[in-house]
């Protein structure tokens, strides 16, 4: 047992590295045989998952494919992490799906906000 700078008790429980987790999960739902589609937005935490995949599908019969939608959003920076996204994707040699979406006129259109309006254009992606 471990105590915290609070207080707090913490137990002495095994942790487990993410990539353990993830392999440990592709175990016991048995893909496979499967394609994945990894929704990737160029940040580190899309990007951690995509590369313990890719590292990992061989393994376990995996096919990958990435995927990236461009919000319009973020002007040239949302640009940059598509190309970026599509260069990753040529160099780990996986098929890629890249698009555009304008989601400020898509929400306005429909009433919704800009939330909302996101997640039913990635949904329709």
């Amino acid at each position: 047992m471990l105590r915290g700078s609070r207080g707090v008790t913490w137990y002495n429980v095994p942790i487990m590295t993410i990539e353990q987790q993830v392999k440990n999960l592709l175990v016991e739902h048995t893909y496979a045989g499967a394609t994945l589609i990894l929704g990737i937005s160029g940040g580190a935490d899309s990007l951690c998952l995509a590369d313990i995949l890719r590292r990992l599908a061989p393994e376990h019969g995996l096919r990958l494919c990435l995927a990236h939608l461009n919000h319009q959003l973020r002007g040239a920076a949302a640009y940059e992490d598509a190309a970026f996204v599509a260069h990753l994707a040529q160099l780990w040699q996986l098929p890629a799906t890249i698009s555009t979406r304008d989601v400020a006129t898509y929400a306005r259109q429909h009433h919704l906000s800009l939330e909302e309006g996101a997640r039913q254009v990635r949904y329709e992606f």
